[in-house]
């Protein structure tokens, strides 16, 4: 644990000392390094990771043209991306910290454009984001990590649309579940009201009551492999979901109760205002059905986003850095309860580094 709450540490004390208002991601280049290195350089501390070194290993023996044509039970882009990297070193932990540069740098890429204190984004990520996520489920988080960079190119501009298709084409090759984002692209343009906060809680109670038939449906047209119904029976741990639910609460009293500017009419606050919403949803049907809050992965960071820039919207100076320290001490806290019942705590690195 005394890692992990350095790295906490390092990223509260570097984000205070290094932030400016008018840089809001000034001096947040070191923490993508940090993060990344954590990433990477972990021994096999989870299942999945371990059968992804499995596969880097297989792909790595296996000729370009059988990659290229053969089947395999994860997705082509994948595959290719190994074989890709096992060009240039077969090392699992080179092959670890590729991966974890990719989905560092695109959380970083729209943490550091998209969010008015990007320390304190990168710090909640951190915490009670996907980073952790990955430590295990490293090909979908590298997904949702290339979709949200996508999300950019949600606006009224139809010529976007075709560059957010790309991206999540890209995204769906290392996994499928990435298509889930283009029927959210639909939603996330549309202006978010009172009133769409109450269809929202309407679906959202609707699909609590009706998820187990549902759910079924959904996992059949979605999936490919029979591996994944394991997850119509498994459900999500309560304390995951509790950080996202409390930062959508929190942004929701803030634009509608408090009055806290946030321009309804910005593109980018739709799509963080209807991302934040769709992770709550998803993530609390997780916990009837696990894959739920899989497909929850890919929202996550708007509630994120949104808690950060509504801080960031506050006018009073004084009232901005008592919820900043309130964040921050929330997220410490959260870190050292979920930690100490964590697999991945104690950190340990990769046998070849010992």
């Amino acid at each position: 644990m005394l890692v992990y709450l350095s790295v906490a540490t390092l990223i509260i004390i570097g984000g205070s000392i290094f932030y400016k208002e008018e840089k809001p991601a000034r001096g947040t280049g070191i923490f993508y390094v940090v993060l990344t290195l954590i990433l990477g350089l972990r021994a096999e501390m989870s299942t999945d990771h371990s059968g992804y070194l499995r596969i880097f290993n297989m792909i790595a023996s296996t000729k370009w043209d059988d990659v290229i044509v053969g089947e395999f039970q994860q997705e082509k882009g994948f595959m290719i991306l190994n074989k890709l990297i096992s060009f240039i070193s077969t090392s699992p932990v080179f092959y670890a910290l590729v991966i974890a540069a990719i989905t560092i740098g695109f959380y970083f890429l729209v943490f550091r454009k998209r969010t008015n204190i990007a320390w304190l984004a990168i710090l909640l990520f951190f915490v009670a984001g996907e980073f952790f996520e990955s430590f295990n489920l490293m090909r979908q988080v590298m997904a949702a990590s290339i979709c949200l960079y996508a999300t950019k190119y949600i606006n009224q501009k139809k010529t976007d649309f075709f560059k957010f298709v790309f991206f999540v084409l890209v995204a769906a090759s290392m996994h499928t579940s990435a298509f889930v984002m283009i029927p959210a692209y639909f939603i996330m343009k549309l202006k978010f009201t009172r009133k769409t906060l109450l269809v929202y809680g309407i679906a959202g109670i609707a699909s609590y009551l009706f998820l187990p038939s549902v759910i079924n449906l959904f996992t059949r047209f979605l999936t490919r492999y029979t591996s994944y119904k394991e997850y119509e029976t498994l459900n999500a741990n309560i304390n995951y979901i509790l950080p996202t639910i409390a930062m959508f609460v929190f942004v929701m009293a803030c634009v509608f109760i408090f009055k806290v500017d946030f321009d309804q009419d910005n593109y980018d606050n739709r799509v963080i205002l209807h991302g934040a919403a769709i992770a709550v949803i998803l993530a609390v049907l997780g916990t009837k059905v696990f894959m739920a809050y899989r497909l929850a992965l890919y929202f996550k960071a708007f509630a994120i986003m949104g808690s950060v820039n509504v801080i960031g919207n506050i006018k009073n100076s004084k009232n901005k850095v008592i919820f900043v320290f309130a964040t921050t001490a929330a997220a410490v806290a959260y870190l050292i309860v979920t930690m100490s019942e964590s697999p991945y705590s104690p950190y340990i690195l990769h046998s070849s580094l010992l």
